[in-house]
């Protein structure tokens, strides 16, 4: 965590990013999405759920059991933080003069499996009337690999960024099916920062993302090369 603090501090602060950085965090970030990973220490949720005040996301969500687990611990979760339910959720946030809306998937029965195409096609109405408002849409998922697969290709084009957590593996980034949507998720216990950059926004409908074309993509490790933050080094 003290390594991620600096690594995002600098990424803020970079010359070429010119205030135009958007920092998202998904779910699972407290609590592994299933019970091949030990859980964490109730204890140490308080020092983490600081932690994340500290690192000022522009959008935190969290999967209801982390948030039940959070306030077992009575910490108070932050307003600006999305706690997913059954339904999408949406937020506007404005970086760099541009309009990002940002749609939280809801949650499904059962990570892992493909939510029903009902749900999917709620999913994709609420992308569209966010797309009215917004210059760019991000949706964040805690669906996992298959079902994120499956609905980039029934709903291709609703979102044109998709944050994917939950079962699968990480994904570098992968412009899917046929590169109408960016799509990149998380690699496992938070020891890698996903970086997209993005030189323009898409313009029409016509638009295909394209590696190093018009998106780069980073990701980032948290090792030993990365200086740990001295004021989160304090909290754990």
């Amino acid at each position: 965590m003290a390594r991620r603090a600096t690594a995002l501090k600098e990424l803020r602060q970079a010359p070429d990013k010119n205030g135009e950085t958007l920092l998202i965090a998904g779910p699972y970030e407290f609590l592994p999405y299933d019970d091949s990973e030990k859980k964490p220490d109730a204890r140490t949720l308080p020092a983490l759920a600081k932690a994340f005040d500290l690192l000022a996301y522009d959008a935190v969500c969290l999967a209801p059991e982390e948030a039940e687990a959070l306030k077992s611990q009575n910490i108070e979760i932050p307003r600006n933080w999305v706690v997913l339910s059954d339904a999408p959720q949406s937020r506007i946030i404005n970086v760099g003069g541009k309009t990002i809306g940002v749609l939280f998937f809801p949650m499904p029965k059962k990570t892992g499996e493909t939510p029903p195409e009902k749900l999917m096609t709620k999913v994709s109405r609420e992308a569209r009337k966010l797309r009215e408002q917004s210059d760019l849409v991000v949706g964040v998922s805690p669906w996992g690999l298959n079902a994120e697969e499956a609905f980039t290709k029934l709903k291709k084009s609703a979102v044109d960024i998709l944050l994917g957590a939950g079962p699968g593996s990480g994904i570098f980034a992968k412009a899917a099916p046929y590169g109408e949507t960016l799509w990149t998720r998380a690699y496992p216990k938070g020891k890698a920062i996903n970086e997209l950059e993005l030189p323009a926004f898409p313009g029409d409908e016509k638009f295909l993302w394209e590696l190093n074309a018009n998106f780069k993509a980073i990701v980032l490790p948290l090792d030993d090369k990365i200086s740990p933050d001295a004021e989160m080094n304090k909290l754990f």
